[in-house]
């Protein structure tokens, strides 16, 4: 699912990608960082469900997101 977000983001010439995760789904949050998600912000009681708190997560070079798709920055695939 994720390689697929990637790819309709690169093709849409997007510069980053972001989005919220549970502040405290640990595993969630180690995944994004391994695809080159860094944390930029808090949503207080994002999820009406239980009140709880969204991370905020975004990648600064979409190719970091990428890589363990493809190659790495720069590389236009070609």
């Amino acid at each position: 699912m994720l390689e697929h977000v990637f790819a309709q983001a690169q093709q849409r010439r997007a510069l980053y990608v972001t989005l919220e995760v549970r502040i405290h789904n640990a595993p969630a949050i180690k995944l994004y960082e391994h695809l080159g998600f860094e944390t930029i912000g808090k949503r207080p009681g994002y999820y009406a469900d239980t009140g709880e708190a969204a991370l905020i997560m975004a990648t600064e070079c979409l190719a970091l997101a990428l890589a363990p798709f493809a190659a790495g920055c720069g590389d236009d695939g070609a």
